[in-house]
């Protein structure tokens, strides 16, 4: 499982997206917008309470303009 998170302050966060691919063991993407001054935390965790092990990659593309 993958959460993002957004907000100042770790005791108020608000979810911004998830995926959850279950039991499967699949592995797991997720792509979302994020927004320039914002704070994002991602957590990972295992199905479960599962350990989880593996590779995070992040990638960020800068947006497309309109000239």
């Amino acid at each position: 499982m993958i959460f993002v998170y957004s907000g100042s302050d770790c005791s108020a966060l608000a979810c911004v997206t998830s995926v959850d691919a279950g039991a499967s063991a699949a592995a797991e993407t997720l792509t979302f917008t994020s927004l320039p001054g914002v704070n994002y935390y991602i957590m990972v965790c295992g199905y479960s309470s599962t350990a989880v092990s593996g590779n995070m990659g992040i990638t960020c593309v800068s947006p497309a303009y309109n000239v």
